[in-house]
């Protein structure tokens, strides 16, 4: 039986400013800048994109930093089709951080 008492946060780094944050704009900032990684990384044929190489890059940081202002967003600005369009974009622009080897 696993122990209750133990909880897994991801991301759960402090993001460096904690005012309130747009969410279209923050979703707009993480989706240019998750656009300028696989461009990075792309391969020649543009076939594929080699995902494990995000951590060499000198924009993944700031991908990080930018991932973590979602502690920081006001969901009671969106309307619902807007909240989920907000969830699924966010899931595939964060599950990249999380599958990315530190």
């Amino acid at each position: 039986m696993e122990d209750e008492s133990k909880v897994i946060v991801y991301n759960s780094d402090k993001p460096t400013d904690q005012s309130p944050v747009s969410a279209v704009d923050l979703s707009k900032t993480l989706q240019k800048l998750m656009l300028r990684l696989k461009g990075e990384f792309m391969a020649d044929d543009g076939k594929g994109v080699d995902y494990s190489k995000f951590k060499t890059s000198q924009l993944f940081p700031e991908y990080k930093k930018q991932a973590c202002q979602l502690q920081n967003i006001d969901l009671n600005t969106l309307s619902e089709v807007e909240k989920k369009v907000f969830f699924i974009s966010i899931l595939l622009l964060t599950l990249l951080k999380w599958g990315c080897p530190k």
